[in-house]
């Protein structure tokens, strides 16, 4: 019976709610709801379970997704970075892309697909401190990666965002490297 890789899962996890609980750089002070169960889809043609609420809090992902989420006073910069999304790669990596575009909340799917996401209006604009007034917030133009335990792991600015580098940062974190050795 092979128990190493069940005991190094269990190890990470038990690491991960250490550094969560012990709030580092953590988003989950945005988050005050219960946690709810995500859809595991990615399709931009069915509606994820968590986007049937009015409003959503960070705690609606973690444990469930990785996040990018993306503040941009444009839709153009991102184009590149849309068109390098493939379907298989975000549900292999957990991952969904969110982007705050003049103010309005959009999922960003493969090939420059957008949804509009109203219920991420807030978080986004909590997360990126911004409100119409504030042109010159420190987050302007920046994208944030955000771990399955809900804390930050890497920011970028617009005109650095590559999703292949955001795959490696991804696949060289513990818990992804964890899944991939459960996996095989």
């Amino acid at each position: 019976m092979h128990t190493k890789p069940f005991i190094t899962v269990i190890l990470l996890s038990a690491l991960a709610i250490a550094f969560a609980s012990a709030n580092i750089i953590s988003f989950a002070s945005f988050a005050q709801s219960p946690k709810s169960a995500p859809s595991k889809s990615i399709s931009p043609s069915s509606s994820p379970k968590h986007l049937d609420k009015e409003a959503i809090k960070l705690s609606d992902f973690i444990w469930e997704k990785r996040l990018v989420l993306i503040h941009s006073n444009a839709q153009p910069p991102l184009m590149p970075f849309m068109r390098a999304l493939d379907y298989e790669s975000l549900a292999e990596r957990k991952l969904d892309v969110y982007a705050l575009i003049n103010q309005e909340a959009f999922q960003l799917f493969p090939n420059a697909v957008m949804r509009r996401t109203p219920q991420l209006d807030r978080l986004l604009k909590q997360t990126f401190h911004t409100s119409q007034q504030d042109k010159n917030s420190q987050l302007n133009n920046k994208a944030l990666l955000i771990g399955l335990d809900g804390s930050v792991k890497a920011q970028y600015s617009i005109g650095e965002l590559d999703y292949r580098v955001i795959s490696k940062v991804i696949d060289g974190m513990p818990m992804r490297r964890a899944e991939l050795s459960y996996s095989r």
